[in-house]
Order: C-alpha cells, then sequence, then structure tokens
C-alpha cells in the first residue's frame, strides 16, 4: 500500500488565513467598544437603564462611581481581545509543528467566545426591543451589529469547530 500524500507532513490545523482573520474580527471588534467607552465611560451605564429612566434625578450624569465603572469596563475589551490574539499568536508562532497543542490550545478561546457570543444574542435580543422602541436613532446602529458584526465573528468560530478549511488531528 502506498503511503498517504501527506505522510510525515505536519498537519496544517491553523491556517494564515484564519488566524489573521480571527485575530482582525477581535481586534476589529473591540478596539471601537474600548475607544467608545473611554471617551464617554457613562454611556455603557446608561444603555444598561430602563427606557425613559431619569439621570439627573440621581445625579448619575456626573457620577464618578458610574465614571469609574464605565472606565473599568472599558479596560476590559482590550484585555480580552489582547487574550484572544496572544493565544493564537502563541499557538500559530511558538506551537508551529505540534498541531495537537495547537488545536488544544485554539479550542478554549473558540468555545469561550462562542457563548459569549451566544450570551450577547440573548442581551442583545431581550434587550433591543425596548431600546428600539423608545429611541428610534438606535435602529440603525443596534440593527447592523446584529446583523452583520456579530454573525461573522461567529461564523468564523464556527468555521473552527467544524473544520472546514483546515486539518484536524
Amino acid at each position: 500500500m502506498a503511503p498517504h500524500a501527506s505522510a510525515g507532513k505536519t498537519p496544517n490545523v491553523l491556517p494564515d488565513w484564519w488566524a489573521f482573520a480571527f485575530m482582525g474580527l477581535q481586534a476589529a471588534a473591540l478596539i471601537p467598544l474600548t475607544i467608545q467607552n473611554v471617551l464617554d465611560p457613562n454611556k455603557m451605564f446608561k444603555g444598561l437603564l430602563p427606557p425613559g429612566f431619569d439621570l439627573a434625578t440621581d445625579g448619575l450624569n456626573k457620577s464618578l462611581r458610574v465614571e469609574m465603572a464605565g472606565l473599568s469596563s472599558a479596560h476590559a475589551f482590550p484585555m480580552i481581545a489582547s487574550l484572544f490574539i496572544g493565544c493564537t499568536l502563541f499557538a500559530r508562532n511558538s506551537l508551529a509543528g505540534q498541531p495537537v497543542l495547537q488545536q488544544r490550545l485554539m479550542k478554549l478561546p473558540i468555545y469561550v467566545g462562542l457563548f459569549s457570543d451566544i450570551c450577547l444574542y440573548a442581551i442583545q435580543f431581550t434587550k433591543l426591543p425596548s431600546a428600539v422602541l423608545y429611541n428610534p436613532k438606535l435602529w440603525t446602529s443596534a440593527t447592523s451589529g446584529l446583523l452583520y458584526g456579530l454573525p461573522v465573528a461567529t461564523l468564523l468560530k464556527l468555521v473552527w469547530v467544524f473544520g472546514i478549511g483546515r486539518d484536524v488531528v
């Protein structure tokens, strides 16, 4: 029996196109959120309040506590992005030639990302109707995030899970 064509060749479980697409999507999703929340830290907190909540009555417009909570959440976004990107770069560069370890290392951020995408979908779909109903300015931005950004990121993670375009060991 003749040896298989890929015998002796290291399987490519982390193709360059996938690694760069994954890192690019993580940066593209989290960097704008970071900038937005650093420039207006109260905005994230205000978005959690029910529609029609009077911010001036409780002094939340200029609250230091609210600003600190918003800034701390804003600093979480680059930390998450650096963990995802660092994990991908480590698997791609330092574990080259070790496909089993590469695949095991990449499973963690992929499954964590899929779980967080599902949670984000659940939050958005429960919050979106009331937010959009009371604030028509959000119609375009809220629906575009749900229809374009999040599905693309989720699909790329599913491409990894199902092994499309890469070798699986």
